[in-house]
């Protein structure tokens, strides 16, 4: 690349979307900094899965073998009674359809590898945020709230479905919320959680998951289905005593759960609800990730489209020096791709949390049917396919000399 078409491009956002961009921009050599908020690398956090042309995304990009190297290893998923039963299992399996993929990986270890190969190119600033947004003819002045002031080319805000700084830009962004609270902390590791996920639902529209990891930790998820909105506005303390009390009554792994709540260094509480724009970009800024297109953790498909994303829209700036353009070309091969993502059939939340026994018994049928040679052609049919290598792109930035 000339050094006339070379960017000072900066990216918001050190989750996993913000540095997989900032990877692909600097082997195409730009200068790229990356903004965080928060005071250092986040090493907490759920386990994300990596799906389809996400892995040939970090193919391309090289370093598949080391995301390998640290997966969780799960064998599949388990749906169980209050007694531990196994009412039906999937073993792990690759593609958009499968609860456990090819690749699942502490989402920690994958933030903590991608900064580790970006660490020399990208420049990182952690713990200070952006106050002011003021875009030029031929660049942007960005107000760092604690770096002074800074001009760059391009802005990428890689950030969270309620993004402080998307607002600054696009204003007030409503987002559409799906009826379903999650929680998530780390546990200790305990020899009947074994190598499987295992889902368990209670009665009340309530479902646990516990996650192993590696046999270093068990990641407890906990879903509430539920019409009220702003509980996960109210504080940890009242959220803490709202789980409690939710699920107070249940058993199978519950009561062991709910002692650990109150140790939980990485306790994380959420509403989940998905963003739909009708634009990602505006002038010199562009969204990515969840913060343009989040569909919920429940669609799997997070961090495929962060990566993915990622992909995309660095290789649109590797096709077109006009940044209007590339951000257009971004748009229209990655929205059809985030819509099918962000698809969700209106009971899908009501039947896998359902109210009564007999709605879960329901439930754990289905799931068995799924397992027949019938189910799978079914479930098959009715679910996304993968995009294929043309999706993509030519691009390979794992090769590409900077």
């Amino acid at each position: 690349m000339g050094e006339m078409f070379r960017k000072r491009i900066l990216i918001t956002g050190a989750g996993i979307a913000g540095p997989t961009l900032g990877y692909c921009l600097s082997r195409l050599g730009h200068r790229v900094t990356l903004l965080e908020r928060a005071p250092t690398l986040r090493l907490s956090g759920q386990t994300v899965d990596i799906r389809d042309e996400g892995r040939d995304v970090i193919s391309r990009m090289g370093i598949l073998p080391r995301v390998e190297e640290l997966m969780t290893n799960e064998d599949g998923l388990r749906f169980v009674d209050d007694d531990n039963r196994i009412r039906a299992e999937h073993p792990r399996a690759g593609g958009k359809k499968s609860f456990v993929t090819d690749i699942e990986i502490l989402r920690a270890d994958l933030s903590n590898l991608l900064q580790q190969i970006t660490k020399d190119d990208v420049e990182y600033r952690y713990g200070d945020s952006i106050a002011g947004i003021h875009e030029g003819e031929t660049s942007l002045e960005v107000d760092f709230a604690k770096a002074g002031c800074r001009e760059f080319d391009l802005m990428i805000v890689a950030e969270g479905m309620r993004s402080r700084t998307r607002s600054m830009v696009f204003g007030n962004v409503p987002l559409k919320h799906i009826g379903l609270y999650t929680a998530y902390f780390a546990i200790p590791y305990e020899p009947q959680d074994g190598t499987w996920v295992r889902w368990h639902n209670c009665e009340g529209g309530k479902s646990i998951l516990l996650r192993p990891d590696r046999g270093r930790s068990s990641r407890a998820y906990l879903y509430i289905r539920s019409d009220r909105r702003g509980i996960d506005l109210a504080g940890r303390e009242r959220i803490v005593d709202f789980i409690r009390d939710t699920f107070k009554d249940d058993g199978w792994e519950a009561p062991r759960i709910l002692r650990e709540l109150d140790g939980a260094g990485d306790f994380f509480f959420e509403d989940l609800a998905q963003v739909r724009m009708g634009a990602w970009s505006k002038g010199r800024v562009a969204l990515l990730g969840d913060a343009a297109y989040c569909a919920t953790p429940v669609s799997g498909m997070g961090t495929t489209l962060a990566i993915v994303g990622a992909y995309v829209l660095a290789s649109a700036l590797a096709e077109h020096t006009d940044h209007r353009v590339a951000f257009a070309r971004y748009e229209a091969r990655m929205r059809p791709y985030a819509e099918r993502a962000q698809a969700m059939r209106p009971w899908t939340i009501r039947m896998e949390q359902p109210s009564t026994r007999l709605g879960i018994r329901t439930f754990y049928a289905l799931k068995m049917i799924e397992q027949t040679a019938l189910g799978r052609i079914i479930s098959g049919s009715l679910g996304p396919r993968p995009e294929g290598t043309d999706f993509l792109g030519p691009a390979n930035f794992g090769t590409q000399a900077r």
